[in-house]
């Protein structure tokens, strides 16, 4: 049996060093969604996770710092509205879908209980606009998709919402 060695080296190698130098922002991907979220074969539904890990950043606080202190003195949102405004257009545009690939998309995810679709109609400057897609996120279902300690999938084509005490939206 090898003896193992007990001295823990602080040096890093110099690709991890360099990247650890980079500030890379955006998306968060937990791996656990590649088994929580999937089609009824059990293949990860990579675009429908690809789509809540954008849906999922928006919606994380952004810390708000006292400048002199390095405290945090509070958090704000990225969003504008009560609720997040994306399009169809602007999905297919980030993640080179189409607009049928990101309905289906968003249509799993809301069968799974972890968003909910809101269309509203909007008036302004410009004049009336209908159907204005609004997304609101369930923390409670994305919380159960993240932390899961089963493998069984939880998402399929014909799911139910998993969760029973998803808001009433009218």
């Amino acid at each position: 049996m090898a003896r193992l060695n007990s001295e823990v080296s602080t040096e890093l190698p110099k690709a991890v060093a360099e990247i650890g130098k980079i500030s890379i922002t955006g998306n968060i991907v937990p791996p656990l969604w590649f088994k929580t979220i999937t089609f009824e074969s059990g293949k990860p539904d990579t675009n429908s996770i690809l789509i809540l890990s954008d849906i999922l950043y928006w919606y994380r606080p952004t810390e708000l710092r006292n400048e002199h202190t390095g405290s945090v003195i509070g958090y704000r949102k990225k969003f504008q509205e009560d609720l997040l405004r994306r399009s169809y257009a602007d999905f297919e545009v980030q993640f080179g879908l189409s607009k049928k690939q990101c309905q289906e998309c968003l249509r799993r995810l809301e069968n799974l209980g972890v968003i909910k679709r809101v269309f509203r109609t909007l008036h302004s400057r410009a004049g009336r606009l209908n159907n204005v897609m609004y997304i609101d996120l369930v923390p409670s279902v994305v919380q159960r998709l993240t932390t899961m300690t089963h493998e069984t999938p939880v998402f399929s084509k014909d799911s139910t919402p998993m969760e029973d005490e998803v808001p009433p939206y009218g």
